[in-house]
C-alpha cells in the first residue's frame, strides 16, 4: 500500500486503506454541495480507479468499505468487456465485406467472452449491464446486439452501385470517414446532389459534380464488387 502523504486527513487515510485493501487506487474526495434547483445535498464520494481498466467509479463516504469497492471494482471491470466487446464488433462489422463474415466474427467474440466468464467470481457473473453514466450508477437494460440480418454499410453501398443507384451510393458514400484521396470529390458530389442551387451560384455545375463523384466511387468501390 502507498505511504499517505503528510498532508491527508485522517479520513483521507481510512479512505485509501479502505479502497486499496479492495483492490483499487484511491482518487481523490469529491466535497458534496447543496443542489439550489432541487433543494437537496449532495453526499461527499469517495473516488478511485479501477487498477486493470483505470475506470474512475465512486461511492458514498459512509458507505464506503474493502467489501463494497471490491464488489463495486469488479462489476465496472465485467461491464468493462462487456462493452468492449460491443465496441470491437460495431468497428469489425464496418470491415467485414458480408454479413456472414461478420455473423461469423460475432460467434468468435461470444465464445471468447463465454469463456472468460466462465473464469470469473460469481459475484462479477453480470450480464449486459448498462449504467447510466453517473458515478455507481444504476443499472438497466443492455442494448441489443446486431440484428443477424444486419448488411454493412459497405455492403449496401456495393449494392447500390451493383444496381445503378448512382445518387444513393453517392449520398451514402459521403457519410464515410475513410474515403482517401477521392474523399474531395464525393462529398463533393453528394453535395451537389442535395444543393445543385448552392453550387450554382458558386458558378460550378452541379451535374459535373456529381459525375466527378460517380467515378470516383467507381475508382475507389469498383474493384471490391
Amino acid at each position: 500500500m502507498k505511504r499517505p502523504a503528510l498532508t491527508e486527513t485522517i479520513q483521507e487515510i481510512h479512505l485509501r486503506i479502505a479502497v486499496e485493501d479492495g483492490g483499487g487506487k484511491f482518487a481523490g474526495i469529491q466535497p458534496g454541495f447543496y443542489v439550489p434547483s432541487t433543494g437537496e445535498m449532495v453526499e461527499t464520494l469517495c473516488l478511485f480507479n479501477s487498477r486493470r481498466t483505470g475506470t474512475t467509479l465512486g461511492l458514498k463516504v459512509s458507505e464506503v468499505s474493502v467489501s463494497k469497492v471490491r464488489k463495486h471494482i469488479q462489476e465496472s471491470d465485467t461491464l468493462f468487456d462487456d462493452y468492449k466487446e460491443k465496441a470491437a464488433l460495431f468497428v469489425l462489422r464496418d470491415f467485414a465485406t458480408t454479413p456472414s463474415k461478420f455473423q461469423l466474427i460475432r460467434k468468435a467474440l461470444e465464445r471468447a467472452k463465454a469463456i472468460r466468464r466462465a473464469a470469473l467470481p460469481p459475484c462479477a457473473r453480470r450480464v449486459g449491464w448498462k449504467t447510466t453514466g453517473r458515478i455507481g450508477g444504476d443499472l438497466r437494460k443492455p442494448a441489443k446486439f446486431p440484428r443477424d440480418d444486419y448488411r454493412t454499410k459497405l455492403s449496401t453501398l456495393l449494392e447500390h452501385m451493383d444496381a445503378g443507384r448512382w445518387d444513393a451510393a453517392l449520398k451514402l458514400a459521403a457519410k464515410f470517414q475513410q474515403l482517401g484521396e477521392h474523399k474531395g470529390a464525393i462529398t463533393r458530389g453528394a453535395s451537389a446532389l442535395n444543393h445543385p442551387e448552392f453550387h450554382k451560384q458558386l458558378g460550378k455545375d452541379p451535374a459535373v459534380l456529381v459525375a466527378a463523384g460517380i467515378a470516383a466511387l467507381k475508382e475507389r468501390y469498383g474493384k471490391r464488387k
